[in-house]
């Protein structure tokens, strides 16, 4: 994620080899869309099955830029996929929280945890849930959290509980270069497991789920702040969708993961999008984000030159973000694929998803 243009990224880098053979060195790149190279590194031999852990950093992007990691750029290896080796991101940089207020009479707190950047993953088509959302503490002070526990909450069924060792303040070059340190949480992956049989990994049930995010959950850090602690999220669990596993006569556009990423005074919309065939490639694909409650668009645009892909690997992205004039509670949107439908595609049923965002909560909006 971004923060004050700085990017920082860990990233996977897997092998695998029918032959059992380890990789050969393994080059990297982060670039952006001109090309212009911004961090680039070396693995070691990669064990066949196995996996390395890189870090890529950049600073000084926009916000809205686009940029790509690609994995042996030139080619050096022969490999029997190669439309897997990049992906793209979206530099969205984190909004600076408001200042925290004074502590209250009689009191010496200083630490305020608040959210910056929450959004979910994988709640669309696969059912496979995931938070991940950025903490702060702002004070001046330069006293960190220390260790705190958070949970989250689907309705009133504990589904999470974790552990967040602590959260620093910003400390003199961090106020120099007027940036805030967030601490990362992401839980997800079948990390969660069913409330009611822990054996298997939690699935939501399709329907409207209210999940509460909520910081120091046992109550153990002093802050000026407390009501800025939770963080709801709404979401629409579809019901799961019978898609073809493989391409057909006619083309499919389908949407990767649509999600929205709740800042403090806007949210950031963010999907991929792919041309799931073999061969077609489609000129233009159009998208549409509209307000329910009375049609008004949001946004709009189109994806160009949509080459055909068997899978999302290296799906184009569309992200952009969005502040509400209506500062209400569970706003509905809907986020739609060929809206106009201009395109004949084999599957039609599975080209709008809705978001719900509630705009009222402390720190949204």
């Amino acid at each position: 994620m971004m923060g004050n243009g700085d990017f920082m990224a860990d990233v996977d880098i897997g092998w695998t080899d029918p032959n059992a053979a380890s990789s050969p060195a393994v080059t990297y790149r982060l670039s952006r869309s001109d090309g212009s190279m911004l961090d680039q590194g070396t693995t070691g031999a990669i064990p066949a099955g196995g996996m390395v852990t890189v870090q890529v950093m950049a600073d000084g992007l926009a916000d809205g830029e686009m940029i790509t990691l690609a994995i042996d750029p030139d080619g050096v290896i022969v490999e029997d996929v190669e439309h897997n080796n990049e992906r793209p991101f979206t530099a969205m940089v984190a909004e600076p929280p408001p200042p925290p207020p004074p502590p209250p009479p009689g009191t010496t707190a200083v630490v305020d945890l608040q959210f910056n950047d929450s959004h979910y993953h994988q709640a669309y088509y696969y059912n496979n849930l995931a938070f991940h959302f950025l903490v702060q503490n702002p004070n001046s002070q330069g006293v960190g959290s220390g260790a705190c526990h958070y949970t989250i909450l689907d309705g009133d069924t504990q589904i999470w509980r974790g552990s967040i060792t602590n959260v620093p303040a910003p400390n003199d070059a961090d106020r120099a270069a007027n940036r805030i340190p967030t601490y990362d949480v992401f839980v997800g992956d079948g990390t969660i497991r069913d409330p009611a049989d822990a054996t298997r990994p939690y699935r939501p049930t399709p329907g409207r789920h209210v999940y509460t995010i909520r910081l120091d959950s046992d109550g153990v850090v002093a802050e000026t702040n407390e009501a800025n602690n939770l963080r709801r999220i709404v979401i629409d669990i579809p019901a799961n969708q019978v898609m073809a596993a493989t391409p057909q006569l006619k083309p499919d556009v389908r949407l990767q993961d649509p999600h929205v990423h709740q800042f403090w005074n806007s949210v950031v919309f963010h999907f991929f999008v792919y041309n799931f065939h073999g061969s077609e490639t489609l000129a233009s694909v159009g998208w549409r984000v509209v307000r329910v409650s009375d049609g008004f668009v949001v946004n709009q645009g189109v994806v160009e030159n949509l080459a055909p892909r068997g899978t999302a690997a290296g799906a184009p992205q569309v992200a952009f973000r969005y502040t509400e004039e209506f500062k209400g509670p569970d706003v509905e949107y809907l986020l739609i694929l060929d809206p106009d439908n201009l395109i004949d595609e084999d599957n039609e049923t599975n080209n709008q998803v809705k978001f719900i965002i509630d705009w009222s909560q402390p720190g949204v909006g």
